[in-house]
């Protein structure tokens, strides 16, 4: 047992609780000031000497029992930004899943567009993309295929929960010949369409 190492860290300890730049919590500061007042009216003859003692002992006290607020205050935040962390990595790996899918789904040769449950477009294939240029995110189905025999095909699927095939002719740009398999697909929250 070291007296002087002792009396150093308490020293540090007090010298801790009267710096005003390293208190993170505002009731520190008014225990300092409180303090700071017993010791002004036990000068003053105001208060006896008993009541210092006791204001000293609940001084160190509250400011023990502050401390230890403030770590568990410092481990909840090194908690947190752990977690943090962690989902940080977790949805950069999933962005990268998905990232990869996307490519595959638009290296597809065949034209095809996943739609929602409003027939509105959530995803289109490149190939989709370059046989209608007006099939982008968001754009209903009908807005941007245009053909009567198309949509009639997508909205029979919808309301039959079936695949349907259709084939019909667009004449412009170029004349060509389509076909069109709308199949209904279920994912556990929502319901798409492929085209």
């Amino acid at each position: 047992w070291n007296p002087a190492r002792q009396w150093r860290r308490i020293a540090r300890q007090v010298g801790w609780l009267f710096r005003w730049r390293g208190l993170p919590f505002g009731i520190t500061r008014l225990l300092v000031l409180a303090f700071l007042l017993l010791c002004v009216l036990v000068y003053q003859d105001v208060v006896g000497t008993d009541a210092l003692v006791v204001g000293v002992i609940f001084f160190f006290l509250a400011a023990s029992a502050l401390q230890l607020d403030r770590r568990q205050f410092i481990t909840r935040l090194q908690r947190l930004s752990r977690s943090q962390k962690d989902l940080s990595h977790q949805l950069t790996r999933a962005d990268l899943k998905i990232n990869e899918y996307v490519e595959v789904f638009e290296s597809l040769h065949d034209a095809i567009m996943l739609l929602d449950k409003n027939l509105d477009i959530v995803m289109a294939s490149r190939s989709a993309r370059s046989l209608f240029p007006s099939v982008l995110p968001g754009v209903s189905f009908s807005n941007a295929v245009r053909h009567p025999l198309a949509n009639a095909a997508v909205e029979k699927a919808v309301s039959q929960e079936r695949v349907i095939q259709q084939d019909y002719r667009v004449s412009a740009p170029v004349d060509r010949e389509l076909s069109l398999q709308a199949r209904p697909f279920l994912t556990k929250s929502k319901v798409f369409y492929i085209l």
